[in-house]
């Protein structure tokens, strides 16, 4: 490849030389140093040699003393092809104005994008971004260095960790990530923890205030549990009372529980509709008439044609309708009650809060009526008691 690469600069002729000194004319062009190569006999009087374009015009003078001719098969090579674009001037300017609008184009920012930021506003950062130099119809060479550019960034965007800045082709990407910064305590007025129930006190943790009662201490509803009043009484400050108290509080619930179960299955039989939608409009193209079954749900799945990132104003929605029945099952009164029990057992704990224990449960009253059992339940459940009130004036 070397040696044919300044072949081809010389320029490149591929020719027929004919005639009975054939041999004598190649052996001549050798001993003056003319550059032959690629030698193909084609008959007994001719062969196609390939020269450079210096030894195609020395030869003439060979070929005319040995009585030969040649015919010029091919041609190659730059003094060729700066020839033949030469003739087609405005094309070759074209292409060269072309190939170099798009290396220029290239050497530009054309967007910038920013990701991460939540609690800063884009528009701040990109205009933190224009302060720094990055913006669109920029310059790439006139940017900084992504390390200057992010210092800079950061100088002007207070309450960033970090800022990245990467330039890929002729788009920014700016990655922020933000200063994680501690939640401010809410400020409260001075207040009491009182008891939200009737409760037996079992547990008393006073993180701040003085506890007004002990363990075993039974309390109503608004007695004062931590008092926000610290000090003497000569002497006393109000301030917020903190803690938990945990007491026992009793919870009746009436449970009504059905002896039938009645829930849906799928025979396995379905009929499908198609349409095709264009904007609005939807056309029926299959599952024409009404289904062979009575009792049946529709599952319809749509879809929308999409290019790159665009939605087309067309689609199709496919209808499912399947066959249902209500199926009944009939329970044992044992777990019936069991069922009831263990729902109940759940909405207590619900409305108890995190934390809460059911410590016993006893049925008041049970009776079967009607195809369903009712239940009359007392629960003991082991809860925070705790709830705040302010400290008014007088207190």
């Amino acid at each position: 490849m070397r040696q044919e690469m300044p072949f081809n600069l010389k320029g490149r002729v591929e020719i027929e030389i004919v005639g009975d000194g054939l041999e004598a004319v190649l052996n001549d062009a050798v001993r003056a140093g003319l550059d032959v190569r690629h030698i193909r006999r084609t008959s007994p009087s001719s062969a196609t040699v390939v020269v450079d374009l210096p030894t195609f015009f020395a030869l003439p003078a060979i070929l005319k003393r040995r009585k030969c001719r040649l015919r010029v098969r091919r041609r190659s090579g730059l003094p060729f092809l700066l020839r033949r674009a030469g003739r087609r001037l405005f094309f070759a300017a074209g292409f060269a104005g072309f190939v170099f609008g798009i290396c220029l184009l290239g050497q530009v920012i054309w967007s910038v994008d920013v990701t991460g930021n939540e609690r800063i506003e884009e528009s701040r950062v990109l205009g933190a971004a224009a302060e720094a130099g990055i913006r669109p119809l920029q310059w790439k060479f006139r940017l900084a260095e992504p390390r200057e550019l992010s210092r800079r960034m950061m100088a002007a965007l207070p309450g960033t960790a970090w800022i990245g800045v990467d330039v890929q082709g002729t788009r920014v990407f700016i990655r922020v990530v933000e200063q994680t910064l501690p939640e401010k305590p809410e400020r409260k007025s001075p207040r009491h923890l009182v008891a939200a129930f009737d409760a037996v006190v079992t547990r008393i943790i006073a993180d701040r205030g003085n506890p007004a009662v002990r363990p075993n201490d039974r309390v109503k509803r608004g007695d004062v549990l931590i008092s926000g009043l610290v000090g003497t009484p000569e002497r006393s400050q109000a301030v917020v009372a903190e803690g938990r108290v945990m007491g026992i509080v009793w919870h009746e619930y009436d449970i009504v529980t059905p002896l039938v179960h009645r829930h849906k299955v799928y025979t396995g039989e379905r009929k499908t509709r198609l349409y095709v939608t264009i904007g609005n409009r939807a056309l029926q193209i299959s599952g024409f008439g009404e289904p062979a079954f009575r009792f049946y749900e529709t599952v319809t799945e749509q879809k929308v044609v999409a290019w790159r990132d665009r939605k087309l104003p067309f689609g199709y929605i496919r209808e499912e309708l399947r066959e249902a029945e209500v199926a009944e099952e009939r329970v044992e009164i044992g777990e019936a009650r069991a069922i009831g029990l263990t729902q109940a057992r759940g909405e207590v704990l619900r409305r108890a809060g995190e934390d809460a224990v059911i410590t016993a449960e006893n049925i008041l009253h049970e009776k079967i009526e009607g195809g369903k059992v009712y239940m009359k339940v007392l629960f003991e459940v082991e809860q925070n008691i705790a709830t705040e009130r302010l400290i008014i004036q007088g207190d």
